[in-house]
């Protein structure tokens, strides 16, 4: 194979220098440039005011369980920031609900950091959210979290007033909490909500990037509502798969 046909992932590639070393070339490179503009002084002091902020993205990487007992064997080398998700079908969580403090106890005692919680697949337009959504919530704010992601559940007929019920829920729990709650992304129009009337109810957004199938959308997406994305679930998809190993596009 000539090596100027290979694929763009077959070819040879540096490696990545350290973060570290890339933030402070970025630092370098951003006073030399400053200090060529007309207002050099105004903008290098606005760059220092930008670099005592925290990073405005935190990095993880999503580790589970679907019964209680799991816990410590399914944590045991997570030494990275954490997307903790929580069981994924209803019924399972039915069943760590019913050891809460036992569930809650076993992921304190890990000390994991926990950037953001996946909750559990129920149903927010019924009115068990107002059970099961309060009782997430809370274990996210224990464990250090600020977001906690929901799923947007199949729809019924009549599919608007399915809607006004899960926006009322949504804006109940949001009440009784801090963390942010946040709707995922998911195409077609079988989910009580779309990606667009996620948007036009102004709903805090989980993006999931396997989720949509053109990157262009993505794009759109992140362009038009940023504001509003709390959370992001980075991963590629094909024609026939889903979540993938982050790919080109993803990087």
């Amino acid at each position: 194979m000539n090596k100027d046909k290979k694929p763009w992932f077959l070819k040879k590639r540096k490696a990545a220098p350290p973060p570290e070393r890339v933030h402070r070339d970025r630092k370098k490179e951003a006073r030399r440039t400053v200090a060529r503009g007309p207002a050099a002084e105004e903008v290098a002091e606005e760059f220092e005011e930008q670099e005592k902020e925290p990073d405005s993205i935190e990095v993880g990487g999503r580790v589970g369980f679907s019964e209680v007992r799991e816990i410590p064997e399914r944590f045991r080398d997570v030494d990275f920031p954490v997307e903790l998700a929580l069981p994924w079908l209803y019924e399972l969580w039915e069943q760590a609900e019913a050891q809460f403090d036992h569930m809650l106890e076993s992921l304190e005692a890990l000390n994991l950091d926990v950037i953001t919680v996946h909750a559990t697949q129920g149903w927010i337009s019924k009115d068990s959210f107002l059970e099961w959504g309060p009782k997430t919530s809370y274990l996210a704010e224990r464990l250090g979290a600020e977001t906690v992601t929901v799923h947007p559940n199949r729809s019924k007929k009549p599919r608007q007033e399915h809607q006004q019920t899960a926006r009322r829920h949504l804006a109940e729990v949001q009440r009784r909490t801090t963390v942010i709650l946040s709707v995922e992304t998911f195409e077609g129009k079988g989910r009580i909500f779309t990606i667009q009337e996620i948007i036009d109810f102004g709903l805090p957004m989980t993006l999931d990037t396997s989720h949509i199938r053109e990157d262009k959308q993505i794009i759109k997406i992140i362009e038009s509502y940023r504001h509003n994305i709390p959370v992001v679930h980075l991963s590629a998809r094909n024609e026939r798969e889903q979540h993938l190993p982050v790919d080109r596009f993803c990087l």
